[in-house]
């Protein structure tokens, strides 16, 4: 369970992160996260480089994106994922391949270290106070961005 308090200013408490495909991402404050284990992913024909599918979530299509590999290609039949959701209704974002939130240490600022294919949606890095692990902040409407722009990853 994080810390409820902190000592420093300078430190955040009370935060969740996840990894996708080996990338650690602090989940957004105040943004409606749904983690969903082993959701059907109906594929797309001749979607973009990175949309896996569609999810279905309670009457919503929920576009599921695939953060790893910049070579990744709409699945040709449906497949279960782990899905993690970001939003809700109309607004939602899928992630595939995360493991489920984790709950951290407090944070504290440290130097933005971001693969360079994804700097431009990483707002900040932050850093476990005990441990020492990195978790990159970002930019929402930053990350469809690179997600669903087709030269961004390559």
């Amino acid at each position: 369970m994080p810390r409820a308090q902190t000592t420093s200013p300078d430190l955040q408490a009370g935060r969740f992160g996840i990894r996708t495909d080996g990338l650690p991402l602090l989940l957004p404050q105040r943004v409606p996260i749904e983690f969903l284990v082993n959701v059907k992913v109906y594929p797309v024909p001749r979607a973009m480089p990175r949309l896996l599918g569609l999810t279905n979530l309670r009457g919503h299509a929920v576009p599921v994106f695939d953060m790893g590999s910049a070579a990744a290609r709409p699945l040709p039949v449906i497949h279960s994922r782990n899905v993690l959701v970001l939003g809700e209704g109309t607004d939602a974002l899928g992630l595939a391949g995360c493991q489920p939130p984790e709950a951290l240490e407090p944070l504290r600022p440290a130097p933005p270290v971001a693969p360079a294919a994804w700097q431009a949606a990483v707002d900040s890095c932050w850093e476990e106070a005990d441990c020492g692990r990195r978790w990159w902040s970002f930019d929402r409407d930053r990350l469809i961005d690179r997600l669903v722009t087709a030269t961004a990853l390559a």
